[in-house]
């Protein structure tokens, strides 16, 4: 069940903003104890517009 509702919180998240950054992502993996890796994917599934960590 917390993944529908990670799911549907990222989602507002784009509908609000227009992009989801990995900042959000992380912070929502967390809190719903689900993997970065797997909302990251989801998000990148749909097609939604993903803005990365920037290492430089």
């Amino acid at each position: 069940m917390s993944c529908k509702k990670a799911f549907k919180l990222l989602f507002k998240i784009y509908e609000d903003k227009g992009r989801i950054g990995a900042n959000q992502v992380e912070k929502i993996a967390e809190k719903y104890h689900i993997s970065f890796y797997k909302l990251e994917h989801a998000v990148l599934e749909k097609g939604l517009e993903f803005t990365a960590y920037c290492s430089w």
